[in-house]
């Protein structure tokens, strides 16, 4: 990685997101205490790309919208459309997917793992006000994304009781790429180690909150 890319996370961390560590990170996507998620800028965006990287600033996943007939993206309403984005690691091997089906209502949105095996569902708890997504594992809620509504820059996330296990901000772009392109950074950072699933749902809100989740509620 470049020099000034590295710093320029290290700002976005330290001066936009402010936040910082609250433990070690074990190396791997599920295990990092802080995720930068930066959009690659286009003009018109067909197919969502991010890249993904660690507090430190080395990148360890891609994220990417696969399938699907790209030209309906000029023509309909995203919310409306299905969507399935891809995390990959480094070496290019899924870790993730996040599925959103076709809906005109509410939206069936299914997290799955590498291989396409679901692991849950994100479930759509309030459609106004204070907008939250619960995380659904065989029926059981896990937790949860909350924002004060869907135009928010900021996301809370939960465990099952509610309570705030760490965040998700928006950061700014810089002022070319916020008027010109549809590029959109973030930064996820955890209070403190999470169980398995909690942490795929977790990462997989993060990663895909432009991608499926956000576009669904706008």
């Amino acid at each position: 990685m470049a020099q000034d890319e590295q710093s320029q996370i290290a700002a976005q961390i330290r001066d936009k997101a402010k936040v910082t560590a609250s433990f070690a990170g074990r190396g791997t996507l599920l295990t990092e205490p802080i995720l930068v998620i930066n959009q690659k800028a286009k003009f018109v965006d067909l197919v969502s790309e991010y890249k993904v990287f660690d507090g430190n600033g080395a990148q360890v996943a891609t994220v990417q919208q696969e399938g699907g007939k790209k030209w309906l993206r000029l023509v309909v309403n995203k919310a409306l459309l299905p969507a399935h984005v891809v995390i990959k690691d480094m070496a290019g091997n899924p870790l993730l997917r996040v599925d959103k089906k076709f809906s005109a209502w509410r939206p069936k949105v299914f997290l799955q793992d590498g291989s396409g095996n679901e692991i849950g569902q994100f479930v759509w708890a309030k459609m106004l006000g204070k907008a939250k997504i619960e995380f659904h594992v065989g029926g059981q809620c896990i937790g949860g994304i909350k924002a004060q509504n869907w135009r928010a820059w900021n996301f809370s996330l939960e465990d099952e009781s509610g309570m705030e296990v760490g965040t998700i901000s928006k950061t700014w772009a810089g002022l070319g790429k916020e008027m010109f392109t549809n590029a959109d950074h973030y930064v996820m950072a955890l209070s403190r180690p999470l169980p398995a699933q909690l942490a795929q749902f977790a990462v997989g809100a993060s990663l895909c909150i432009d991608t499926v989740l956000k576009q669904s509620n706008a």
